[in-house]
């Protein structure tokens, strides 16, 4: 593709990046982030945790293996955009339906290529979060940091692509069931829920307690997904009411909201962690697994102290709080994203089962 520098992205301390437009040609104001997955980019566009993000891809080629069917995380398209050191247009995948820029056009996900992608990951590592507007290059600068400085960004992205009315996911042989609330549901969670024998019921994230009893669970998962945890008053009342009384695991955001409802603290990252392959140790058998991670908040793990939480699991990189359980109340969680086909997801689920087959068995 020749080098057309059309496009620019605007930072909001003033520094401005030039490239090449990809995708949808549309402006996007949003925060700006870094991931450091070196494949999937499908999944990562599709995956609900990204939505509003503009995300930089630290690895320096995006596109070379397009968009096929059968590697989407959820329905939906996540990010705003798409920025990345070079963008390759002509795929080599026998599985590829369209290209990255084509699925990104038909999604309105903008890209912008050709900028130095290391530089803005430092930036965002040593200063912090920060907020960007991709834009045309010919937009005045001093009107593009207006728009930035204007920007209030949706602390509850969940609200919006949560389910609107509750739906089913049957096992061939259901052996329990699970009330799934869904903040950004992925649609692995489903799969690996029906692979343990669980018959899922996915609900709106603002459904009330008398709601989900209706359906006669085992145990109720909350999902992953976007935005600040302390917003959503609606589901940390849901796990109160039910804590005690119904197994309950929550991922992610799950586990964020978990941790509020018995009394920990959660907090804003400096920068987000986004990624493919952070390890996180098993504090109990000493374990080390490579886990995905997508967050802009943490749990407080000296918060934990003033709680029925004890500590499960930990960041091998920097000690942070990555899982804890309250074995009295039956509620546990893990703030990785369990990684798909990989150890980290069968142990998550296999876990949440052997709590519902011992609450089962007791009563």
């Amino acid at each position: 593709m020749a080098e057309r520098l059309e496009r620019k992205l605007v930072l909001d301390d003033g520094n401005e990046y030039y490239g090449e437009g990809f995708g949808s040609s549309e402006d996007k104001l949003c925060e700006l982030i870094f991931d450091t997955s070196m494949v999937g980019t499908q999944e990562l566009i599709s995956d609900p945790a990204y939505l509003d993000k503009m995300v930089v891809l630290t690895y320096p080629v995006a596109g070379s293996y397009g968009i096929n069917d059968d590697d989407f995380c959820s329905r939906g398209a996540s990010p705003a955009a798409l920025v990345v050191r070079k963008y390759n247009d002509d795929p080599s995948n026998f599985r590829c339906t369209a290209t990255l820029a084509e699925y990104m056009e038909d999604n309105r996900i903008s890209g912008i290529s050709g900028v130095d992608t290391r530089e803005l990951t430092r930036k965002i590592r040593e200063k912090g979060a920060c907020r960007a507007m991709l834009t045309n290059a010919d937009t005045d600068r001093e009107k593009a940091l207006e728009a930035i400085r204007a920007y209030v960004p949706d602390e509850r992205p969940a609200e919006r692509i949560s389910c609107k009315k509750r739906w089913i996911a049957r096992p061939s042989r259901p052996s329990y069931s699970v009330a799934v609330i869904d903040l950004g549901l992925r649609s692995e969670a489903i799969k690996q829920l029906k692979l343990c024998g669980c018959n899922v019921t996915v609900l709106p994230f603002n459904v009330c307690a008398e709601q989900v009893r209706a359906i006669k669970p085992d145990g109720v998962y909350i999902s992953a997904g976007p935005g600040n945890p302390e917003k959503l008053e609606e589901t940390i009342a849901l796990i109160n009411s039910l804590r005690g009384e119904l197994t309950i695991c929550g991922e992610g955001l799950g586990f964020q909201l978990i941790c509020l409802a018995c009394g920990a603290k959660t907090f804003k990252l400096h920068h987000g962690i986004y990624g493919g392959s952070h390890p996180v140790r098993e504090l109990a058998s000493g374990k080390i697994a490579s886990c995905p991670q997508g967050r802009d908040f943490g749990v407080d793990a000296v918060s934990l102290a003033d709680t029925s939480l004890k500590p499960t699991h930990e960041d091998v990189a920097d000690g942070s709080l990555m899982g804890a359980e309250d074995k009295k109340t039956r509620c546990f969680g893990v703030q990785y994203i369990s990684g798909g086909e990989g150890e980290s997801y069968k142990t998550l689920f296999e876990r949440f089962v052997s709590s519902m087959k011992e609450a089962r068995e007791n009563a």
